[in-house]
């Protein structure tokens, strides 16, 4: 069969290699013709997905929507809207097509998206490598695949869960599938998977579900294989562990930094970093290995809050990393805060700022500007305590449709929003603007009325 791959659109912000997708070709491409097509690279997005829909002629397309929005409150982006004009768009102009749907993004709201949309056929729930190349193979009798969400007319059906993937035994990304060298650039870098799954508990964090919690790892060796490959095939010299957290199992983030440096390999990366098992020891290895950012998501500041959010460290270990890096030549580390979770105090919120002011001071230069501290709203997502929380505050109900972005909010700190939001509603606009002209201005959306789309499909189908 012929197969055309597509990456979602995430209009205005710097394209990202779709994993995912490479994951899945790396499957198929044996048994299948595929055609991939990311409209994040792409400057004129409707008339190429035309040309590869009239010219490749594809029997089914798969869409990995991996988000629904930038789930950033400060100037956040909603990814959904072109989803839907995507699958729209193909629907008319191959109304005989089969359209099938995954990714994390489409997993969290499996049930909500397949209603929404009938343009859906089949939507692949969860894990997908395996569940896509099995049901390539079983098309005409689909329901025996596990994993599945399947149309049959007004009817959505659920084929069962299915146990989650061997990992290690996955084979590389299909990366010569892809126009790798459009990814890379001063800002971005291509992702790593060294492991899947997470044990942490963060009440907030949707991974636990859509991943399990049972840590399923690569073996140090073959990461390393991969970015050896990367380096001597494609001359990449960056790139961005893309697990949840990188340094839990920490044995295993240690295996691979000393695997990095048994090979010699000159190479620049970061990932994110648990608080819990961050120490001197394990800094100096990093940073030898090449690590050039410790993003650290803190989330919270006070002892109460980082409970509540179900955090695995408390307030010392955050002060633990200051004194830390300050001791380390070559090294750049970054907070995540959330404005308002669950504990917050007036008192915690101003001690939190004042830890700010002195880490600044303390690591000068080891953090860069603004962006070592990014402050964000939790963004309210099924399958969360979060929801839980949100629900028995009333601050939404059980049926909610959370499609739409919902963010929590600490009823008696709520002032602090308010403050924050008079204050940074010109940066909202500055930072929109900016991703517009920096990676928006060169795309063009799946928009356009829908008597034009019909009409060149038409046109082109004569």
């Amino acid at each position: 069969m012929r197969i055309l791959l597509i990456q979602s659109l995430t209009k205005n912000f710097r394209p990202i290699f779709p994993i995912g997708l490479a994951r899945i070709a790396s499957l198929i491409q044996d048994k299948h013709q595929i055609k991939i097509f990311d409209p994040n690279i792409e400057q004129n997005i409707r008339g190429t997905l035309l040309q590869i829909l009239v010219d490749f002629k594809p029997d089914v397309v798969g869409i990995s929507l991996r988000s629904i929005d930038s789930v950033t409150y400060l100037a956040r982006e909603y990814f959904y809207t072109d989803f839907v004009r995507l699958i729209r768009f193909i629907r008319m102009t191959k109304p005989n097509l089969k359209i099938v749907v995954g990714g994390g993004g489409f997993s969290l709201f499996a049930q909500e998206i397949m209603q929404e949309n009938p343009e859906i056929d089949i939507g692949v729930f969860l894990e997908g490598e395996e569940t896509f190349a099995e049901l390539l193979d079983h098309f005409d009798d689909c329901r025996q695949v596990k994993g599945l969400f399947i149309r049959n007319n007004s009817e959505i059906f659920f084929t069962g869960n299915r146990n989650f993937l061997d990992f290690e035994k996955l084979p590389f990304p299909a990366y010569k599938l892809f126009q790798i060298e459009k990814y890379p650039s001063k800002d971005g870098a291509i992702g790593i998977e060294s492991k899947r799954g997470c044990a942490l508990k963060c009440a907030y964090c949707p991974y636990p579900f859509l991943n399990g919690q049972n840590v399923r790892i690569r073996s140090a060796a073959a990461v390393v294989d991969e970015i050896e490959f990367l380096v001597s095939t494609y001359d990449l010299k960056k790139f961005s562990f893309i697990d949840s957290v990188f340094n839990i199992p920490v044995e295993h983030s240690i295996n691979i930094c000393q695997e990095i440096l048994k090979r010699e390999l000159n190479v620049r990366w970061s990932g994110w970093i648990n608080e819990k098992a961050f120490d001197e020891e394990y800094a100096r290895l990093a940073v030898s290995a090449g690590c050039v950012n410790l993003p650290f998501s803190t989330d919270g500041f006070s002892d109460k809050s980082l409970q509540l959010l179900g955090k695995n460290f408390r307030n010392k270990d955050i002060l633990k990393t200051v004194e830390i890096a300050k001791k380390i030549d070559g090294i750049n580390i970054s907070y995540n805060f959330f404005l308002n979770p669950p504990g917050t105090s007036l008192k915690t919120f101003f001690q939190m700022f004042l830890f700010l002011i002195k880490s600044k001071w303390i690591l000068g230069r080891k953090m860069k500007g603004f962006k070592s501290f990014l402050f964000n709203r939790i963004r309210i997502e099924p399958h969360t305590k979060i929801r839980d929380r949100a629900i028995k505050e009333d601050l939404i109900k059980s049926d909610t449709n959370l499609l739409t972005p919902m963010f929590y909010s600490h009823p008696s700190t709520r002032v602090l929003e308010i403050i924050f939001d008079l204050v940074s509603w010109p940066l909202d606009l500055w930072s929109k603007f900016r991703r517009f002209m920096k990676f928006g201005i060169k795309r063009r959306e799946m928009g356009g009325t829908q008597e034009t789309l019909m009409t060149r499909s038409r046109i082109k189908s004569q």
